[in-house]
């Protein structure tokens, strides 16, 4: 293996980012903590089903729906189409080197893998880094084809699973015993005993939450990872290749084609979101409904939120405006990863055994207000960090690993430029100057 080298200093603090998609990054990561704490703090079931916890009334279930419409089902859609684009502006960047740029990426895809797997395996089975990963792996080839069919071939990719679970009730009954598919629903409504069980599992020390995070972590990966969400991250990372290419995340669309992006994707998407919630009330949140078909309105509408927002956010960010709030939501998305796994850790400590074992003690109510907590901490403390290092802590190891070089991590005196929004500008990439040479 080669010797890890110190990476030469550049001269000059041009960063070459974009405003919006570092905002789009933060707000995206954002999001996914605040749902993502419902995994760690409550039995799984409580994710997709208002009534699948102990706390049933009026303020709970109406913050599940709230939240459900409005704020979930676009982060993770976003994320990936954020990381789509990365894959496409490394490979611009580095376009005279072609052969280059694949070494880089192959690389960097390994050693995100790498740290998915740390992450699953050690502290968390609901990692969304392996998936990316894997998927980044899969399509860098397909980065050049023409960006109209990027993002055709995206939305198809997205809607295989959709189709799943149109004929999914079908599918388990091909596939599986009347017994094991009455097991299967009863797990979108848990009793109390099962909810004590899951409590139990998480409540104890780190090595006997080690030894049931395996099982979780491996049926994920050979099972969800495969029918799900690589096609949902996968098929979004198409779609963000074709619209990077197009010139959505840089700004280069015209006022009212963003406006109307804007009213139109959210309109539409949380008007599909709203009615599919009904139509799960309707069913009375019976599993056979919707547990499978139930979700086809939320998930179909998932990419046309994520549309609307991204395009609320490129107006803001043009316009000037909120320069308190998308200054300190770039900075968040500078450090995605390390706050990311950061949430990870702050909420294993909050609801696991090895810290202060708050699982299925939180109602959805309380659970929101640590999500503001924490989210305030992040929004606060990356700004902090990154006026004295270049990089998050994790996203340096990435780069470090990646290249094999020892990568700068403290800002210099003379790179430590304010921009108009008040956001310290990112210092230069200097992993694509180095893999140029």
């Amino acid at each position: 293996m080669a010797r890890m080298e110190q990476a030469a200093p550049q001269a000059g603090p041009s960063s070459g980012r974009v405003l919006a998609i570092d905002v789009l990054r933060g707000a995206a990561i954002l999001g996914i903590l605040l749902f993502n704490l419902h995994l760690f703090a409550m039995h799984p079931a409580a994710f997709n089903n208002p009534y699948g916890c102990p706390w049933t009334d009026k303020v709970n279930v109406t913050v599940w729906v709230l939240m459900h419409i409005f704020i979930g089902h676009k982060d993770l859609t976003v994320f990936s189409m954020l990381f789509g684009s990365g894959m496409v502006r490394m490979g611009q960047r580095l376009s005279p080197q072609g052969q280059v740029a694949a070494e880089t990426h192959y690389r960097r895809m390994g050693v995100l893998l790498l740290i998915g797997l740390a992450h699953a395996y050690l502290v968390w089975s609901g990692d969304i880094l392996v998936t990316y990963a894997l998927c980044g792996l899969v399509l860098h080839g397909l980065r050049n084809i023409r960006p109209t069919w990027q993002i055709v071939l995206g939305l198809l990719v997205y809607a295989v699973p959709l189709l799943l679970l149109m004929t999914g009730d079908r599918l388990l009954a091909s596939m599986l015993s009347a017994e094991r598919i009455a097991q299967v629903y009863d797990s979108f409504r848990p009793t109390a005993e099962d909810w004590a069980q899951h409590a139990a599992d998480y409540s104890g020390p780190w090595w006997s939450q080690f030894t049931q995070r395996i099982g979780q972590t491996l049926m994920i990966q050979l099972l969800l990872i495969p029918t799900a969400l690589a096609w949902v991250a996968g098929g979004m990372m198409l779609v963000g290749m074709g619209l990077s290419r197009l010139g959505m995340f840089d700004g280069r669309w015209s006022k009212r084609t963003y406006v109307v992006l804007t009213v139109g994707g959210l309109a539409l998407g949380w008007s599909l979101i709203a009615f599919g919630v009904y139509k799960n009330f309707h069913a009375g949140w019976a599993a056979e409904y919707s547990m499978i078909r139930g979700r086809v309105y939320v998930e179909s509408a998932s990419p046309v939120v994520a549309v609307g927002w991204i395009s609320l956010w490129v107006l803001i960010c043009n316009a000037g405006r909120l320069p308190w709030l998308t200054s300190r939501l770039a900075a968040v998305g500078r450090m995605a990863i390390t706050n990311y796994l950061l949430t990870s850790v702050i909420a294993t400590f909050i609801f696991y055994g090895v810290g202060l074992g708050w699982i299925g003690r939180v109602d959805r109510v309380q659970l929101l207000g640590i999500a503001v907590a924490i989210g305030l901490f992040q929004l606060v403390a990356s700004p902090v960090w990154l006026r004295y290092f270049r990089l998050g802590p994790i996203e340096w190891l990435w780069r470090t690993l990646s290249y094999w070089r020892w990568q700068p991590l403290r800002v210099q005196a003379s790179e430590t430029v304010v921009e108009p929004s008040g956001m310290l500008a990112a210092p230069p990439d200097q992993d694509l100057a180095q893999d140029a040479r």
